[in-house]
Order: structure tokens, then sequence, then C-alpha cells
């Protein structure tokens, strides 16, 4: 029987789904940092506008869907009509090149008393994106003309996540070919907190992975290969190997692999990964598919800025679940 959960936080969660609706919001923090602060004195500097302004630009640009045309014609009317102001206006094409060069981050939406923890507990995972809007035109009729196919038409988004907050720390994007652990060691350097615990499906069970997680003091809950087998010690010392040969003596203790796999599972909390597994439904509920940029440097801009955005409704409030009896 399948377990049923409802919402037991609905006013507080409602509130919160209002509050993402607030887009004038950005329009007013736009105003507030429209010019850059070092403005060369000359009539045509590119540098007119901030880099706040750009960014929250694109949160506009991708949280609306919309292109940049629209979104110049939209800014027009607010700072015109609405606000009764004189500004001058970024041009798309002034959009288009300044969103393709930004330098984006991951930005920190975390309590204060969630930041000052000793140590965090993560579930890393990756998922595709399409360069092309996953329709029937492109699926079918457009496929033998265009550029890209098969893997070449995806991008890997790479994702750290904090299983307290349910907020991304890190993220990398590669292309469609890239192993799921490759650029693990990059996401695990840009996270500061000590790491008590990694969580990750078996496309993580390799030497390298375990390696990083050992040298960082983390458990890894990561459940070895089907073909798994245990790996000896030396001199009966800890060694990176001590979780996967936990979890395959587990999993023969039973005479079907599957329900050894599960009895592990339950015993070091695996469940817990599946926030990950939420995150990127999330993601592609609200962002799509699919990503609006034609260039390298701002697809990995837009994926910034939409795992911002997500991050920042995580901030706003999130939904409570308890079972139904």
């Amino acid at each position: 029987m399948p377990v049923k959960m409802k919402v037991c936080n609905v006013a507080d969660y409602t509130e919160s789904l209002r509050k993402r609706g607030n887009i004038f919001s950005f329009f007013e923090k736009t105003i507030e940092v429209w010019y850059h602060n070092v403005v060369e004195e000359c009539e045509r500097s590119k540098y007119i506008y901030s880099e706040p302004l750009i960014e929250l630009l694109a949160i506009l640009r991708y949280l609306c869907k919309t292109p940049f045309r629209q979104l110049t014609g939209m800014l027009e009317n607010y700072i015109t009509n609405v606000k009764g102001l004189e500004l001058p206006i970024p041009d798309p094409s002034t959009l288009c090149r300044r969103m393709k060069k930004a330098a984006g981050f991951i930005y920190d939406f975390r309590t204060e008393e969630e930041k000052n923890k000793d140590s965090v507990e993560i579930a890393i995972d990756s998922s595709g994106i399409n360069i092309y809007h996953t329709d029937g035109g492109h699926s079918k009729k457009n496929k033998k003309v265009r550029k890209e196919s098969h893997y070449d038409q995806v991008r890997k988004l790479h994702v750290t996540l904090d299983l307290e907050s349910k907020m991304v720390l890190s993220m990398e994007m590669t292309s469609g070919t890239t192993h799921d652990s490759q650029p693990v060691v990059d996401l695990l350097d840009n996270i500061d907190e000590n790491i008590d615990k990694i969580y990750a499906d078996s496309a993580y069970d390799n030497k390298n992975i375990r390696e990083q997680c050992y040298d960082r003091g983390a458990e890894q809950v990561i459940p070895p290969k089907r073909n798994g087998v245990i790996k000896k010690t030396k001199n009966n010392k800890r060694s990176l190997w001590d979780e996967r040969n936990n979890a395959i003596k587990i999993m023969n203790a039973h005479d079907n692999k599957d329900d050894g796999l599960v009895a592990w599972k339950k015993s070091v909390g695996y469940g817990k990964r599946a926030l990950v597994e939420g995150f990127f439904s999330r993601f592609k509920r609200i962002s799509g598919f699919h990503f609006m940029s034609k260039n390298e440097d701002a697809r990995k801009n837009e994926l910034i800025t939409k795992v911002n955005i997500l991050n920042y409704f995580t901030h706003l409030g999130q939904a409570l679940y308890e079972r139904v009896i």
C-alpha cells in the first residue's frame, strides 16, 4: 500500500507560495541598483548598467520565461508608466551580452543557525537538460537537419544538496557524455563546511569518489554495484572501502540481493537521497526541461540563476508533510 501524506503547515506554505509571485519586488530592486558604481564619464559606456541589475533581470527572464525583447518592454512599461521615472532601458543586445558574461555564483539563503552548524549532510546527483525545446518538432521534423543530436544536445546539471535546508550548495554544468561522478571533486571543493555524510547512487561507486569522501572524513552512503565484491584492507585499519564492504556483507546475508539492498538502505537511512530527486523534479516543473540560452557560457549562467531561484523559494518556506493514519 502506498503511504499517504498530507501538508501539515498549510497556512505558512500558502503564504510562502504567495510571496513567490511577488515579481514586483524584483522590479523595485532594479531601480536601486540601476547604475554601475564606477561608471566612467563617457556617453556610451557599456558598463552603465550594474551587475546586480543584470542579475535581477536574468531572474525575471527565467522566472517568467520571457524573451529579451518582451523583458525590455516589461521593464520600460514599469519604469515609465508605473514609477514615472526617466531611466535608460537596456536594449536586448546589451542584456544578451551581459547575461552571457556575468560571473554568476550560488547564493547562500540558509539561516545563520544552519550556516553555523559543525557539519552538513549532502546528496549528490545529476540530471540532463536539453538545449532544444523538447516538443514534437525537434524530436521528429528537424531530426536530420538540426546541429546537435543524441547526447550532444544534452547538458548535465550536477548539484550538491544540503539535506537539512534542502538548498543547493554547489553546482556544475557538463556535456551530456560526462560521467555523473566526474565533477564531484569540483563540487566538494566549493563546500567550506565539514561534511558528515555523502548520499549518492551507485553511479558514484568508484575509487575516486570514495577517496574524496574518505579524505574529508565523510561517511559514504553509496550503494555498491550489483557485481561488487569485498575489498581487502591492510592491518585492519579503517579504509575508504569500509562502508562499501559493510553494504556488500548485508546484501550477501540475504538470499535475494534486492532484499539485501533494501535492508542496507533502511540501516543507513538511504531514503534521504530522495530529496535531491525532489529538487530536480521541482527544477524541471518550474524551469522546464530545456535551455532558453544558445551560448555555452549563457547556459551555465542560466542554470546558476535558476538554481538561485529555487534556493530563494525554499528560503521563503517549505511544505511539511505527515503521514495520514
